[in-house]
């Protein structure tokens, strides 16, 4: 294959000590049905067979272009990548992952469609030896950009993004925010550009124990809550020990509580609902349905407090947000009054 002088396309790859996957992703690569592209590896000092086994990829295709560096992590390899691309695009891409063979196309398909759009990831399946979980995610961008200040809701390392986001901005890949460095970047970018997902299960994302996100867990929950706090500063809110406990509660699903905790959650939504009306920072109708699904979602995993958590659910204003409203109602009823009786 020549090289492409103007690829459309620029993939990033960071690899460490990735010989027992890095041969199948790189392949997952050379398989797409897209074509016109470049494949950037940058080898963050490797101590195992992975520069080898790139090096053999390289010789069979021209297209490949391998950078070395001292272990420095993940955003400095990106951010080196990143540099070194020449396409409109950059594809985000895991050494121990798969990409299916239609991602790229359906990516640049989407990005060419809709300028206004600068990010795009896809639905992904998270596999191990013995498993495939489906994970999708939001398409719509108004909620993808509501979500943000509560979570990622994106698959991470499925994104491509526009390369000139990164001069016309000056956004970089940020090494001191550890693996959590995708989701600040795409909270940058999307002040800048809309964000969405292909709604279609283009990546698989390798679950084992040796993966960075695996060994640093707890590490990575501070981060994303730093990430958080940033965008509640933001809103205008200084939020209290209390207000940032339930508000990492809710951004990490751990809903179960007693009415106490029902009642804080509440009312932080409101409170958080209340900021974006007045700074106007998030679509208001998307920041308030957004809301009100973390509400229902509140209220559902506490049926087991009987007909107090319905008429909590129905007394509030937060569930009267939504467009289900009367769906949403009769099966929290239902729920409710089997743990009453």
């Amino acid at each position: 294959m020549p090289i492409l002088t103007n690829p459309l396309v620029s993939v990033v790859m960071p690899a460490f000590n990735s010989e027992k996957y890095v041969g199948e992703a790189i392949e997952s690569i050379l398989s797409q049905t897209f074509k016109d592209f470049e494949f950037i590896v940058v080898n963050d000092g490797s101590t195992d067979g992975t520069t080898e086994i790139v090096d053999s990829f390289k010789r069979r295709d021209s297209r490949i272009r391998l950078y070395h560096q001292s272990k420095c992590g993940v955003a400095s390899a990106m951010n080196l990548g990143c540099d070194s691309a020449k396409g409109k695009y950059i594809a985000r891409m895991d050494s121990d992952d798969i990409s299916l063979p239609r991602r790229l196309s359906a990516q640049v398909a989407l990005l060419e469609k809709n300028p206004r759009i600068g990010i795009c990831g896809t639905w992904m399946q998270r596999f191990c030896a013995n498993a495939i979980e489906l994970r999708k995610f939001p398409t719509e961008p108004d909620i993808i950009h509501c979500l943000l200040p509560f979570q990622f809701p994106l698959a991470s390392a499925s994104i491509m993004f526009r390369r000139e986001l990164l001069a016309r901005a000056g956004i970089r890949y940020r090494s001191t925010v550890g693996t959590t460095d995708d989701y600040l970047f795409v909270v940058e970018c999307s002040k800048h550009c809309l964000v969405t997902s292909v709604a279609e299960a283009l990546y698989r994302y390798r679950i084992h124990a040796a993966q960075v996100t695996e060994t640093s867990r707890d590490q990575n929950r501070k981060f994303a809550g730093r990430i958080r706090l940033c965008q509640l500063t933001e809103l205008g809110l200084n939020p209290a020990e209390n207000e940032l406990a339930v508000h990492d509660a809710l951004a990490e699903w751990r809903m179960v509580g007693d009415p106490e905790f029902i009642e804080c959650a509440e009312k932080w939504l409101v409170k958080i609902r209340n900021a974006n009306a007045y700074s106007q920072i998030y679509s208001q109708a998307g920041f308030e349905k957004v809301l009100s699904d973390y509400w229902f979602a509140v209220c559902t995993r506490n049926t087991r407090l009987g007909l107090w958590t319905f008429n909590k659910y129905v007394g509030s204003s937060l569930s009267k947000i939504s467009t289900r409203r009367a769906t949403r109602k009769s099966k929290l009823m239902a729920k409710c009054l089997v743990r009453h009786q």
